[in-house]
């Protein structure tokens, strides 16, 4: 019999709690991380114990003909994810059994219990017959006790499968239909770059830059009633893909350039320089709008090409950093876009506004502090703390009305310092977006040499960085799996994960020299907090993000002043940090009398604290540099991912040529802060994409909750 919760629908076996209403699956009494599809696909199977799931009723129920997946790889990859979850194996199953070429069936006991009370009336569609008394034998009792028991306990479990779908349907308004939520897997042998992909207008297509084993990325054609894409040459390194009115040609950027490829015939053409995109978009008039670095500006220029007009002021002296990921509304005039601030402003980092073409005006329409906006069925959508949201908006009178309702639960993977957030909408109402159950990426081992040695096995962490004892590794968790970001630390002995901060958006840890302080990033402004979470959070300087400590216990960092990005330096006495002039992503040796930053022409080496002495390392294109505990290597990412060290000689500043060390699959090379950390022993710690190539989910069927 299975044992019910009236208010929770739970079903339990073995040390497993599966509630049917809230999706949520627990072992003794701790929450497991697991997607929908995994969890969809276990209340199948509870709801038929013993009997077989065929791989085409699964298909029926988890992927309607209309949701064009590639179901194979898309059901194997939910049903190993299950097997992960309960601990179970191929080879010896406790719970799932599979039936080659067949299906699946649950073969777990379900758990009995005699509490559960049955039902107080009787169906009026059932008639009461009433069977002649006979005399019934004690072993007779026990037989029918025992069928009994298993009838009433299988009646029990359907109907807490029925109570649990009709709860999830009775949420949607009168007349929707349903929500239909799959996974997409990127062509094999390839991982999805994030927030790298695009639906277009009507849904029909999908534009996705994918990574290959080798570092190298290209910009990929997905026709959605299809299994297969299509890599369109000559792309390499592309990223921000956006789509044409027609659905005839895509824009995207690579080479520090905006660049236009036909679908069809393949051909390229450069239309614009690009130093840093922040995005584009494209009007029906022919005409793109597009950010051509993170600070500054929104630009103009034809389809065509020709020299690029400036379309938006960024005032300066208002505290701003620059203007970002465009969007075009339907009159092809105007366009939203998000205005990015410098820390503490306003107590946002971000606001929505509407621009229009031939003009530097504009207006503000939300101050919701969002990443990335973008619009269709007549609604906003942004991201808010992991959930997705829409909120009507009158393209004609351009103002929002209503109170943004939500679209997903808290699932959206968290963007980086300078990325969109990881969703897509078609004007057809089809959804794409990086659950942050579906985790992008791994922490991943190399050793010295530069050879892969294995999987971190800890907490999932952003921006890695280990204590100045390498005993504690400190990074950015989301451990709720929703979106929230915070600091934490783990003990790399014990293996305990304590968590500092709050979030929603806490990232980039740095560790002081002596260990004991920890600097990190949040919305815009830096932070302190002591490492083993004894203090609260205090504010060190409203803006920039953390990446090393000087001797005399000041905070380095990088921001944006006066349009440009600035190494700066803050002390505990000030708030308004000490700017050194441009650079970025600036590390301290370890004795503190070098720094090495990444500069308008390369990466450098000059002596700290008066910048001289310089040294080039190489030119555009190399990031995230970190030095050797010893400070006679630096190390940084080249072009195409790799691994790239020099040595260094500090008594005569001689630096050797660059050497490969590692081809690494680092979750990205530029602005994303550091996302790898060299450990004392040598060995380094990289945030890279997940081998298991994590899925993209689509869903479908709600937009009749905007409708309606």
């Amino acid at each position: 019999m299975v044992k019910q919760d009236s208010a929770e629908t739970v079903v339990r076996f073995g040390a497993f709690e599966a509630n049917l209403r809230s999706g949520e699956l627990r072992k003794h009494g701790t929450k497991l991380k697991l997607g929908d599809q995994p969890f969809s696909v276990l209340a199948i199977l509870l709801a038929q114990p013993g009997e077989v799931a065929t791989r085409e009723d699964l298909q029926k129920q988890l992927w309607p003909t209309d949701t064009f997946v590639d179901f194979d790889r898309g059901l194997n990859k939910a049903i190993n994810r299950l097997r992960d979850a309960l601990g179970d194996s191929v080879d010896a199953p406790r719970f799932i059994e599979t039936l080659p070429k067949r299906g699946y069936r649950f073969i777990g006991a379900i758990e009995t219990a005699g509490t559960v009370d049955p039902p107080t009336t009787s169906s009026p569609y059932t008639a009461e017959i009433q069977p002649p008394a006979t005399k019934v034998t004690d072993k007779q009792r026990g037989a029918t006790r025992q069928r009994d028991s298993i009838v009433t306990g299988a009646a029990i479990l359907i109907t807490t499968i029925m109570v649990w779908w009709f709860m999830q349907s009775s949420q949607k308004p009168a007349g929707a239909g349903p929500i239909t939520r799959s996974s997409l897997l990127p062509p094999l042998h390839t991982s999805f770059v994030p927030y790298s992909f695009a639906l277009s207008p009507t849904g029909d297509y999908l534009a996705f830059v994918a990574e290959a084993t080798d570092g190298s990325r290209s910009l990929w054609i997905r026709t959605m009633s299809t299994a297969s894409a299509t890599m369109i040459a000559g792309t390499a390194g592309a990223s921000f893909p956006f789509w044409s009115p027609d659905e005839r040609r895509v824009g995207f950027f690579a080479e520090r350039k905006l660049k236009i490829v036909d679908v069809a015939g393949g051909a390229i053409h450069v239309v614009a320089d690009a130093q840093r995109a922040s995005g584009g978009t494209w009007g029906s008039g022919g005409v793109l709008v597009f950010a051509p670095d993170v600070n500054g500006p929104l630009y103009e220029v034809a389809d065509t090409g020709g020299a690029p007009a400036q379309i938006t002021r960024v005032d300066e002296s208002d505290g701003l950093q620059g203007h970002r990921w465009p969007v075009f509304l339907p009159d092809g005039r105007h366009f939203l876009y998000v205005s990015f601030a410098s820390g503490l402003r306003t107590g946002n980092v971000s606001e929505v506004r509407v621009g229009s073409l031939n003009s530097t005006g504009d207006k503000r329409i939300s101050s919701e502090s969002v990443r990335t906006v973008a619009f269709a069925l007549n609604h906003l959508f942004f991201v808010r703390n992991g959930m997705l949201y829409a909120q009507r908006f009158d393209s004609a009178e351009l103002r929002t009305s209503e109170e943004p309702i939500p679209v997903t639960d808290r699932d959206v993977a968290g963007p980086s310092v300078f990325y969109p957030s990881e969703f897509s909408v078609s004007q057809t109402g089809i959804l794409a977006f990086q659950s942050s159950t579906d985790l992008a990426s791994q922490l991943v081992w190399f050793d010295s040499t530069g050879k892969e040695s294995g999987v971190f096995e800890g907490k999932p962490y952003f921006d890695p960085a280990f204590s100045p004892d390498g005993r504690t590794l400190a990074g950015s968790c989301d451990q709720s799996n929703n979106g929230t970001l915070a600091i934490c630390v783990q003990d790399l002995t014990r293996g305990v994960t304590t968590r500092l901060t709050a979030g929603p958006n806490d990232r980039f840890p740095v560790w002081s020299g002596d260990g004991r302080t920890i600097a990190y990033s949040s919305n815009g402004a830096i932070y302190r907090i002591s490492a083993d979470g004894s203090t609260t959070p205090v504010l060190t300087s409203n803006r920039g993000t953390p990446t090393g400590w000087s001797s005399d216990g000041r905070v380095l960092s990088f921001g944006t002043h006066h349009g440009v990005v600035s190494l700066a330096l803050s002390s505990f006495t000030a708030a308004e940090p000490s700017d050194m002039g441009p650079g970025a992503e600036g590390q301290l040796s370890p004795d503190r009398v070098w720094i090495a930053y990444i500069a308008r022409d390369g990466l450098v080496i000059q002596r700290f604290p008066e910048l001289a002495q310089r040294r080039q390392i190489t030119g555009p294109g190399a990031s995230q540099p970190r030095w050797s505990r010893n400070g006679r290597q630096l190390f940084y990412i080249g072009p195409e991912k790799k691994l790239m060290v020099v040595d260094f000689d500090p008594s005569k500043a001689i630096v050797s040529s660059a050497r490969v060390l590692a081809q690494t699959r680092i979750i990205a090379s530029s602005l994303t802060g550091f996302q790898y950390d060299v450990a004392p022993d040598g060995r380094f710690l990289v945030n890279s994409l997940n081998s298991n190539a994590a899925p993209l989910t689509l869903m479908t069927g709600w937009a009749d909750r905007l409708r309606q």
